[in-house]
């Protein structure tokens, strides 16, 4: 899907060329059209290549987390990890709490002095 930005700039070098048409030479209106396609084209490329980007991290993930590899317990050892994670982070979460409530100290800022990450919604 095109930008819209993206599409507001082709549309005003194709305006802007078809307005001066008569003020510059007919290659340099058909070099502003030209431009003006190559632009949503790049665009378009750019947005195929962000999903290719997303889908390689997700696979990467997905080996890293055990769901793919080489082995028949990998799927369930992935899920046991993801287990422990979800329990290691709700711990650390307890932790800064009541560090916090001892201290007058955010949890958020316990938990950034501690290097944790527990608080981040995505657990990364």
């Amino acid at each position: 899907m095109t930008n819209p930005h993206i599409l507001k700039l082709m549309n005003f070098l194709r305006d802007f060329a078809d307005a001066n048409a008569d003020s510059f030479a007919p290659e340099q209106i058909d070099y502003l059209n030209q431009a003006a396609v190559a632009i949503v084209i790049l665009d378009e490329a750019v947005d195929n290549l962000v999903k290719e980007r997303d889908d390689a991290y997700e696979q990467l993930d997905r080996y890293k987390n055990g769901y793919e590899g080489g082995c028949h317990a990998c799927e369930v050892v992935a899920v046991r990890n993801q287990e422990l994670l979800a329990e290691r982070d709700e711990a650390r979460r307890e932790v800064c709490v009541w560090q916090g409530l001892d201290t007058a100290t955010k949890s958020n800022e316990v938990a950034r002095v501690r290097g944790w990450d527990c608080f981040k919604e995505d657990g990364k």
